[in-house]
């Protein structure tokens, strides 16, 4: 599998969450990107982080660039 077709994965998986939260969902995504990233060196990585408004919750997550982001 290609970076971009990893990426395309992560992505389904990120619009799939925001349609229908689940936890099996969110943790399979986060694995995907962690398992990718502990194979490949530090050119091919994917950056993913959780967002937040404040240190105590989180308000979403980003996968390099794209931020997805629940309303309140």
């Amino acid at each position: 599998m290609t970076r971009e077709q990893m990426l395309r994965k992560l992505y389904k998986i990120a619009n799939d969450l925001f349609k229908d939260y689940s936890y099996e969902k969110w943790n399979e995504m986060w694995s995907l990107c962690s398992d990718w990233n502990s194979t490949h060196d530090s050119t091919e990585e994917i950056f993913m982080s959780e967002t937040s408004d404040d240190e105590d919750r989180v308000n979403g997550f980003m996968i390099e660039d794209d931020v997805w982001r629940w309303e309140e």
